[in-house]
């Protein structure tokens, strides 16, 4: 399928005045009229991607100094709604992919939470099923720690330790580890 695109570059050759710079509607007149057309909508456009990522108690002005500094946008109603469309389909798109990750990354983050909470209530079950008292620093210590690594090691141990002290030991060695 062949790409379908536009140039917005001038082929008219501007004679740019020493005395005075051309200002961009002057500009704009002196383009041919698809050439005009194209800029001009190109022009609006830009104003409503910056309008759009504004303040919205700054969009008002932003709009009047828009339409009191170039007049030369004159570009029909349905023309302008159409774009303003465009520009709200593509901020939305923006903000749903955004979302989209935040969800995503929101999931990881609570799945890996769920791990490493039920890796710390497996080791105190585990503790509880062989040494049936588990002192409450100890048990205070194991819910502290976050890193599922540690809590794996710790898990391993508490099902080798022959006695709570030894334990006491290995967890003392990860927490001041942190």
């Amino acid at each position: 399928m062949a790409s379908v695109g536009f140039r917005l570059r001038s082929t008219r050759p501007t004679s740019f005045s020493q005395d005075r710079p051309l200002r961009l509607g002057e500009h704009l007149q002196s383009l041919p009229e698809t050439e005009r057309v194209l800029w001009q909508q190109t022009i609006y456009y830009l104003h409503l991607l910056i309008f759009y990522r504004r303040p919205i108690d700054e969009r008002q002005r932003l709009d009047q100094i828009v339409s009191e500094n170039h007049p030369f946008l004159n570009i029909p109603d349905k023309e302008k709604l159409h774009m303003q469309s465009m520009a709200e389909h593509y901020i939305q798109q923006g903000i749903e992919k955004g979302f989209e990750k935040g969800i995503e990354k929101g999931i990881e983050q609570g799945i890996e939470e769920g791990e490493t909470r039920t890796k710390r209530e497996d080791i105190l079950i585990l503790l509880h099923l062989r040494f049936q008292n588990v002192p409450e620093p100890i048990a205070e210590k194991i819910r502290r720690l976050d890193d599922r690594n540690q809590l794996q090691t710790l898990f391993e141990k508490a099902a080798t330790t022959n006695t709570l002290e030894e334990l006491r030991t290995e967890i003392n060695a990860l927490t001041d580890d942190q």
